[in-house]
């Protein structure tokens, strides 16, 4: 992973928002045990959303003393649903310091129970102060980095220069009605599944179970680290990857799981990336179907990802218990 991540950048876009909610009067409300409800919205965001504050009285903890609690209900509604999102709480002290600090995924609706701080003077003026921080992470993309000290690509030239030409090679491959060319030490030292074929095999070989264009964007990527357009065959890609035994091509074409993504195609990309053991996609699509989860469970493709791997589809729910 060291040198993929030294090749591709993965940026995320996070909106924050904070906001305070002082409730003054605040020894009356604790007495006499009334609630109260404040609304609140995230500007530029497509966020609204209601908090209802409860006195849960008196309870004992580790000792003779007793704390004081409040509930604190959020409720949210996102017209777009986030790849991500949480809120933050904290009780603001005197001094202005957060005291009592809580953390949250966004759902639509989040408890939190808060301990009333025992501080002398705590609450001046009779004020409780609710500090808010929103964070809502909307889009995340993956970027090849560009490079900035070398002046040009001329050992990966010299080596595409070699790619499938019969003047230089050595062995012929045969893929299904195609034959390509190639140079038996550069395939067994980039790949060992090839440095196991080509060891006791002086012959052509022929392989089976992948396409040629497939297989040419194999050959490719085995002279160059790159590869050319691959959106549009990326399971095959993956595949082809794992049958020779190239983890950097399929952490390279694993990214490509993370575009475009959909409440129809996130269930097939999570399988893709659990099957190909992209731990760090697969923690990014969990974290977007958090945030869609309701409109994810009902479409043929999470219907699809219970039948074919029920455990994986329930890493979603726990993944949200955990939070």
């Amino acid at each position: 992973m060291a040198n993929c991540d030294a090749i591709y950048e993965t940026r995320a876009k996070v909106m924050k928002h904070n906001f305070k909610w002082m409730i003054r009067e605040f020894s009356e409300m604790m007495d006499k045990r009334k609630s109260l409800r404040s609304k609140f919205s995230v500007p530029g965001c497509s966020l609204d959303g209601c908090l209802e504050l409860f006195p849960l009285g008196n309870k004992f903890i580790g000792g003779p003393d007793e704390i004081e609690f409040l509930d604190l209900d959020v409720h949210v509604h996102f017209e777009d649903d986030p790849i991500h999102s949480d809120i933050e709480v904290s009780i603001l002290g005197p001094d202005g310091e957060k005291h009592v600090t809580r953390r949250r995924a966004i759902t639509p609706q989040v408890g939190l129970t808060l301990p009333l701080p025992k501080m002398k003077n705590f609450f001046p003026e009779d004020v409780l102060t609710l500090s808010f921080l929103v964070s809502i992470t909307t889009d995340v993309r993956t970027t090849r980095r560009k490079d900035t000290c070398l002046v040009n690509r001329g050992f990966e030239g010299d080596l595409e220069k070699l790619l499938d030409n019969p003047q230089v090679s050595d062995i012929a491959i045969t893929v299904g009605g195609r034959k390509f060319w190639g140079v038996r030490a550069l395939l067994a030292a980039r790949s060992p599944v090839f440095a196991a074929i080509l060891g006791g095999n002086e012959g052509d070989v022929v392989i089976e179970d992948v396409e040629e264009d497939v297989f040419e964007e194999v050959l490719h990527f085995l002279h160059t680290d790159r590869v050319r357009n691959p959106e549009d065959r990326t399971e095959k890609l993956l595949h082809a990857g794992q049958k020779f035994g190239l983890k950097r091509l399929v952490q390279m074409i694993g990214l490509n799981l993370l575009k475009d993504l959909t409440t129809d195609n996130v269930a097939e990309r999570l399988l893709l990336a659990h099957e190909y053991l992209l731990q760090g996609v697969k923690d990014v699509i969990i974290r977007f179907i958090k945030g869609r989860v309701k409109a994810v469970v009902q479409t043929q493709g999470y219907k699809k990802l219970v039948d074919l791997n029920c455990p994986l589809a329930l890493e979603i729910f726990q993944a949200m218990a955990l939070e």
